[in-house]
């Protein structure tokens, strides 16, 4: 577990310290994800997160947002949508460790705060795997699905 946060951090470091090459950056929590943040770089987004939903660990995930667009024009809200995957190792739960992936579609609104900050919620919905060691018959193949709340920062 010790190798797997000081490798997060490791990474978590060097992402934000390229925030001034990204457009956009985001803080969230959500489910699975726990807490974490997320820079943009054009349509690509990339997230590293700490979960704690199922014992602390590590989760990264890359998505592509493909559409945009204004919900109203009276309001700043506007709708997004794309495709992307996660990754996470878990440790702790019921003292046994895994890893996970999926691959998910994703669809969110914002509402934007003027031009430096908007408040966002998204869900996904997808197709993930789930590998437990040390317990036998725990590992799964299914539905994938989460959330988040959080703050964009322009």
């Amino acid at each position: 577990m010790k190798k797997a946060l000081v490798a997060f951090f490791a990474v978590a470091a060097l992402s934000f310290a390229g925030l001034g090459s990204a457009q956009k950056y985001g803080l969230y929590s959500g489910y699975p994800g726990g807490i974490g943040g997320m820079m943009f770089f054009g349509n690509l987004r990339l997230s590293v997160g700490l979960p704690f939903w199922y014992g602390l660990g590590v989760e990264g995930g890359l998505d592509m947002i493909l559409g945009k667009g204004a919900l109203s024009k009276e309001q700043p809200l506007s709708y997004y949508y794309g495709a992307g995957a996660d990754a996470g190792f878990y440790s702790g739960y019921l003292g046994y460790s895994a890893f996970g992936f999926d691959v998910h579609g994703l669809g969110g609104i914002e509402y934007k705060f003027g031009d430096t900050m908007g408040f966002f919620s998204e869900a996904l919905l997808g197709l993930g795997y789930v590998g437990v060691t040390g317990c036998s018959g725990c590992s799964a193949f299914g539905p994938a699905y989460g959330a988040k709340i959080g703050l964009f920062f322009y």
